[in-house]
């Protein structure tokens, strides 16, 4: 996967997919940049859990639960892509400070930009995506027997509501540069809470709370 993302971080610099590109090819690869730097650090995320020793006397795992969790995963991915088109639209065409209403109809003009029409998927996905997490992490919380796994539940819990705050605020705020790198953060801790529910529901390490 580091292979993976300095050949995708080359091929921006050197196909010139920065500055002001407006092409179709960028809006293409930031996505994929974006969905590699999430598998990287998942990757990143489960060597360092499975590196720590199992602990003894383990509960069964929830196969139903950690199936669910993979869709959660898969709809993250998604909306982090449709984030990333997002941003590269706030970058070439800076969100002017308005009404929500009289922004979403100009993005939304028929002179408007593919990227700026695109503008309004990122949230609803967003919403979506965070009431199915939301839902699934209670249920883990409830149903999982491990404590790591109760763990990560809760920090999903609290990371989708953080989420779902700091997201709204951005949209308010015209989408400032500072708040949608913590925007980013979020979502990457987030991401990586996820997985880690997920490995822990599938095959619990720890002993049960």
């Amino acid at each position: 996967m580091m292979v993976v993302e300095a050949l995708l971080g080359a091929g921006l610099v050197l196909f010139e997919l920065v500055g002001s590109n407006r092409s179709v090819g960028r809006a293409v690869v930031m996505p994929l940049h974006l969905v590699s730097t999430s598998v990287l650090t998942a990757t990143l995320a489960l060597v360092a859990w499975w590196s720590r020793p199992a602990e003894s006397a383990l509960p069964a795992g929830d196969r139903g639960l950690a199936r669910g969790v993979s869709v959660a995963l898969g709809a993250v991915l998604v909306v982090s892509a449709a984030g990333a088109l997002t941003a590269l639209g706030d970058t070439l065409y800076p969100v002017q400070a308005a009404a929500l209403g009289e922004r979403w109809a100009a993005d939304q003009a028929a002179s408007a930009h593919f990227l700026e029409r695109l503008r309004i998927l990122h949230p609803l996905l967003a919403v979506a995506a965070s009431a199915y997490a939301w839902v699934l992490a209670g249920r883990a919380r409830k149903r999982l027997a491990s404590r790591a796994g109760r763990g990560f539940a809760g920090a999903v819990l609290a990371l989708t509501a953080l989420q779902l705050v700091v997201g709204s605020v951005n949209v308010l705020l015209s989408a400032p540069g500072w708040l949608q790198v913590l925007h980013l953060f979020v979502a990457s801790a987030l991401w990586i809470g996820l997985v880690l529910l997920r490995t822990e529901a599938a095959e619990p390490r720890t002993r049960a709370a």
